[in-house]
């Protein structure tokens, strides 16, 4: 057995000691100045090649790193198999998604992109600006394991964690025996291990699988850019503009008096600071999957989970009836990551037209509000195209066709589906549950 990085663990163990005696377990607070919450090592800054994503501190050089293939950038991933995915059919597909409650319809109009209170401004979040969107589609749920299971089982397709052999693991997630033989770390960011044999099946390696551990009905995570456009292709879909996925996650506007507590305020409608308001737990209810207690070192799980959670563990986070917008895993969008936003208004905006980074939005299970404070929909990060995390998954978009089926509804979203993307047929109890197990054997 090799031996241990031992500096790993006497950091941690110094890390534990401090937080048992700093933290008193008590509810998170909004960070009280911009400089606080800023770091983002829940998973920002890792990256396939380590002089560009953070520097690997090793004993010796994981065999997974040294015989890496080159995964096929972002241009050349166009869909699996070549498929392509024309508008007519993209239009069908999500006509058919939004009448079966897979999909909500967010109705064109304007709204605040950003925010005129930024938190970390180096990300860009600021600042707010008047935003014009057509009408769009968009999933309901992120994308499970199931549902990106089906995706592979059709096509074969083999992700970009599969190409390199390797993915980056958050530490706690793994078994001791990992934990010593594992001689990598990112330096800055020990938390965070490259481990053979991680994809989006077996998350925290070869022992592991998603279905037998009963997880079908997680977001399906260790899923690269690439491999969340592919996917959406497939389906008949795309990834959600930024600006898409901000307006879905704000959900509908709602009226207010002009003062408040949000972060922004236009034509008399007020932004909230996070999708459901501004209280993180309203009434003392956790309505999303993030940190408590002291990052990386003392995790509370107050909200009941430690790590990801089912699709359907939290309700609604907004009107539309979104899932999960904020925390649980972070969710890729189609623009190019730029940190230079304009203060003009903007008509369906989509980012850069080239770049090295994508953007990413909504924070995940590891976002504290000390380090981390970006489960907000005005904030983001980054990560290259063909990075794989424990923390980071996706939902798809499209555009409205022409004809647009109404979710039935419920409101502004409307519609019931199964949250593994079934849709609810005639005669059935429309409970919204979801069946975790059901493909375990793809």
């Amino acid at each position: 057995m090799r031996r241990p990085k031992v500096w790993i663990f006497l950091a941690f163990a110094l890390a534990v000691v401090v937080a048992a005696k700093g933290s008193d377990g008590s509810a998170e607070e909004q960070p009280e100045d911009d400089s606080e919450g800023a770091g983002c090592g829940c998973s920002a800054g890792l990256s396939r090649d380590s002089p560009r994503g953070g520097e690997v501190s090793s004993g010796s050089s994981s065999s997974a790193r040294d015989a890496a293939t080159a995964a096929p950038t972002a241009e050349e991933e166009e869909a699996p198999d070549g498929e392509a995915c024309d508008p007519e059919t993209e239009a069908d597909a999500a006509g058919e998604d939004a009448a079966a409650g897979i999909m909500v319809l967010v109705e064109e109009g304007d709204f605040r992109f950003g925010t005129d209170r930024p938190f970390i401004i180096p990300d860009g979040e600021g600042p707010g600006r008047l935003t014009s969107l057509p009408s769009f589609y968009i999933d309901r749920f992120m994308v499970t394991n199931e549902r990106f299971g089906e995706f592979v089982g059709n096509t074969s397709y083999k992700t970009d964690s599969e190409k390199y052999g390797w993915s980056f693991v958050f530490l706690p997630m793994l078994s001791m025996r990992q934990q010593r033989e594992i001689q990598q770390a990112v330096a800055g960011m020990e938390w965070w291990l490259p481990v053979e044999g991680a994809y989006w099946r077996r998350p925290e390696g070869p022992t592991t699988d998603v279905f037998r551990d009963g997880r079908g009905n997680h977001p399906a995570t260790h899923v690269s850019w690439n491999d969340a456009k592919a996917y959406c292709r497939w389906r008949g879909g795309r990834l959600p503009s930024e600006a898409e996925w901000e307006r879905a996650a704000q959900g509908d506007p709602v009226e207010a008096a002009g003062e408040g507590e949000g972060e922004g305020e236009e034509r008399g409608r007020a932004v909230p600071r996070y999708p459901w308001g501004d209280d993180l737990t309203p009434e003392g209810q956790h309505r999303a999957n993030i940190w408590q207690g002291t990052f990386p070192t003392l995790n509370l799980a107050e909200d009941g989970f430690p790590y990801t959670s089912p699709v359907d563990a939290f309700p609604p986070q907004n009107s539309l009836g979104l899932r999960d917008a904020v925390g649980n895993a972070w969710e890729w969008v189609e623009d190019w990551w730029t940190p230079d936003r304009s203060k003009y208004k903007q008509n369906n905006p989509r980012g850069p037209k080239r770049g090295t980074e994508k953007t990413k939005k909504g924070g995940s299970f590891l976002c504290h509000h000390t380090y981390c404070y970006r489960y907000r929909p005005a904030a983001r990060t980054k990560s290259d195209v063909d990075s794989g995390t424990s923390n980071q998954g996706f939902r798809c978009a499209a555009d409205v066709p022409k004809t647009a089926p109404r979710s039935g509804g419920g409101g502004a979203g409307g519609g019931a589906a199964n949250n593994d993307g079934k849709a609810e047929r005639s005669g059935d109890d429309g409970d919204d549950h979801a069946h975790p197990g059901r493909d375990g054997e793809l």
